[in-house]
């Protein structure tokens, strides 16, 4: 019998900055994983000279657990800062805009009309009422339906791949929440959050992977890939056993479930059959990602990468031109973009077959572009069940939730569920798990 610490299930993000904060305080654990790597959809693929990100290209310069653990880990001189200037665009009426980034081009974009820019202005100090807990509401009391419509709801469908009217404005932006509640105006709350913060998005010069395989390497020995857990099961004297697929069992006081949400609804209601319903109510998106490349310039304009309303009526949900990122991402003279589908709002394109979807791919890419291309790579991705919700049910399922896991001694969640989609969050929610399991040993 295998007997540890503690045990971590699951080495996502989450799961292993658990594992790497309980091996850097001196503990024997276990980190345990189904797949054949740490870092779950945080990862990097090297195809044809193309890297490929599995999940995230980018983080902001606020996250402030990922750039300490580049601190911590030597990994500085891989730090990439991405120019924040470069153009974000948004596709309305059959062609790109470029989305304005300062107040003489709000005033001139043909995104919106005069009307809504008239009404934006008004309310950057436009005051919400109590009870607009959804993201539509909040944006649409201060600045209007078509702000929304047309710049809103893409970029929460770009960062939660979910429906604005569905989302919880505390959860799914906890820091503009914190400084405007329901009813706070949002000007002094944009001036006051600039302060002290550090600015731009940056990226890993190898890819998301780097880190994961940095962290893996500190970990001493204690990962095990190709281990899907398939039952856990509280034995006498508050000991936690955990049988494998392949037959092994481990055993610990002190358990960290990492594990997504997928992950979770299958084990943890076998051993608190009371978290089943709150776990229900908890949901999570899917996504496609499709990654196009090829020799010759890009045929999307220079910039950042572009978000598509639904109601352009493509499938996309946007598109990353990866190459104007880092010239490092794709061989020299070819571009790579990264084009994204699905979300709650078109959960059946997972269905579609690989030749289907790169087909889908070609065909709204070049739309978007109103330029002839030929791609000579190819690649899809799937993420089933990715991206949790912050909708309007989860702060009570997830209440319940606490409630349950606390009167469990030595049990302990991490995930990007719990606090945030970012990889930040997710990171955050581990070093925390990694707290408590350290104060419980030494009391």
């Amino acid at each position: 019998m295998n007997r540890f610490d503690a045990l971590v299930i699951g080495a996502g993000p989450a799961g292993l900055a658990t594992a790497f904060a309980l091996s850097k305080a001196g503990l024997k654990i276990q980190l345990l994983e189904a797949s054949d790597h740490a870092g779950g959809n945080a990862w990097s693929e090297r195809f044809e000279g193309y890297l490929v990100e599995t999940g995230p290209h980018t983080f902001r310069g606020q996250s402030k657990h990922i750039l300490s653990l580049i601190e911590e880990l030597g990994l500085n001189s891989e730090l990439l800062a991405v120019d924040a200037a470069k153009a974000r665009f948004i596709f309305r009426a059959g062609r790109l805009h470029r989305l304005p980034a300062r107040g003489l081009e709000f005033l001139s974009t043909p995104l919106l009309s005069r009307r809504a820019k008239v009404s934006t202005l008004f309310g950057l100090l436009r005051r919400g009422r109590d009870g607009e807990r959804s993201v539509a509401d909040w944006f649409t009391r201060r600045f209007g339906s078509e702000f929304h419509r047309i710049l809103v709801q893409p970029m929460v469908a770009g960062i939660f791949a979910g429906d604005s009217a569905e989302l919880d404005m505390q959860r799914a932006f906890p820091n503009l929440w914190q400084q405007t509640g329901a009813r706070g105006r949002l000007l002094p709350a944009l001036l006051r959050s600039r302060k002290g913060q550090r600015r731009g998005v940056f990226m890993l010069q190898g890819g998301f992977a780097q880190l994961a395989e940095a962290m893996t390497e500190r970990l001493n020995g204690c990962l095990r890939t190709h281990q899907k857990v398939v039952s856990i099961a509280a034995k006498s004297a508050g000991v936690y056993r955990v049988e494998s697929a392949s037959g092994e069992s481990f055993e610990s006081a002190k358990l960290v479930l990492a594990t997504p949400l997928a992950g979770l609804k299958h084990l943890l209601p076998e051993l608190l059959p009371g978290t089943k319903p709150c776990l229900e109510a908890l949901i999570s998106a899917s996504m496609v990602s499709v990654s196009l490349g090829g020799p010759g310039k890009s045929p999307l304009p220079a910039g950042f990468g572009a978000l598509i309303p639904r109601s352009e009526g493509l499938r996309m949900l946007g598109v990353i031109n990866v190459s104007a990122l880092s010239a490092e991402r794709s061989p020299k003279d070819h571009w790579l973009a990264t084009l994204y589908f699905g979300g709650t709002g078109d959960a059946e394109i997972l269905n579609l077959d690989d030749s289907c979807l790169l087909a889908l791919a070609e065909l709204e890419l070049e739309k978007l572009c109103s330029t002839p291309f030929h791609p000579l790579f190819r690649r899809v991705v799937r993420h089933t069940n990715a991206i949790p919700q912050p909708d309007l049910n989860s702060s009570r399922a997830l209440a319940i939730l606490g409630q349950q896991i606390a009167n469990a001694p030595g049990l302990h969640l991490a995930g990007s569920y719990l606090g945030g989609v970012s990889l930040d969050a997710a990171i955050a929610s581990g070093f925390e798990a990694a707290a408590a399991v350290q104060k419980e040993l030494a009391a």
